[in-house]
């Protein structure tokens, strides 16, 4: 009875270590792409130009951008758009301009198609948008990075739902599992269900923020999680050392 409860407890172990490998790489992954898209230069004084992207396509999938530029004048303005999908500076990249004729006070919608042609480095699509300055009117920028990935022919949306199940299901039945293991009342073994604890509340958080693309914020996340990563391993090292001394 000892060993089968020490398979499962094995078994839960490997779980949850799956499941926070599965959300930190996805979290990682997609805050990667919006820094390679917002790390281009932009006016000083742009104001934010609302984007809605898709996180994820898969190969041989299109999707659309969508955003709305604005007239915050009570004049008619005829603004610049100026729309760049792929990787900057190079010959891949698609760039889009023409001039709209707002009215005073009015909004308008815009929307563009893309797909794995534009993708830079084989797996991220950078978009940026930018409705220029047109007299008082500020200028405006918006920018995001899609990822291009698939599993098992899914689409974009699909496979992002699916790994984020999986990782949540995962470390979920994980914990389940391995309870009976980390509860004793040996210290360096509830060091590790702590450190498990919170690896789980980060990778869960670290989602949750890299869909509402603040990128900013993931990134701390991250760091904390690798911080974090690095003291289990040391945890896990130190007493070998000790006792072979």
């Amino acid at each position: 009875m000892r060993t089968r409860s020490g398979y499962i407890a094995w078994l839960g172990i490997f779980l949850f270590i799956l499941g926070i490998s599965m959300g930190l790489s996805l979290s990682a992954a997609m805050t990667w792409g919006e820094i390679e898209t917002n790390l281009i230069a932009t006016p000083t004084d742009s104001k934010s130009l609302s984007l809605s992207c898709p996180w994820m396509i898969a190969p041989g999938e299109t999707s659309t951008i969508k955003t709305e530029i604005i007239n915050d004048l009570e004049q008619e303005i005829e603004p610049m758009v100026i729309a760049e999908f792929g990787q900057p500076n190079t010959p891949a990249q698609k760039r889009e301009s023409k001039i709209y004729i707002l009215s005073p006070r009015e909004t308008q919608p815009l929307q563009w198609r893309v797909d794995d042609s534009y993708a830079a480095f084989g797996r991220v699509i950078p978009v940026l948008i930018i409705q220029s300055r047109f007299n008082l009117n500020s200028p405006r920028t918006g920018a995001c990075g899609i990822l291009l990935f698939s599993i098992f022919g899914l689409s974009g949306l699909q496979t992002l739902i699916c790994i984020i199940i999986c990782s949540l299901i995962c470390i979920a039945v994980g914990t389940i599992l391995s309870r009976p293991y980390f509860s004793t009342t040996d210290e360096h073994i509830k060091k590790f269900a702590q450190i498990g604890r919170l690896l789980a509340i980060i990778t869960v958080a670290a989602l949750a923020i890299a869909l509402l693309r603040w990128w900013g914020l993931t990134t701390l996340l991250l760091t904390i999680c690798a911080i974090t990563i690095g003291t289990a391993v040391t945890e896990l090292l130190v007493p070998s050392n000790r006792s072979r001394s």
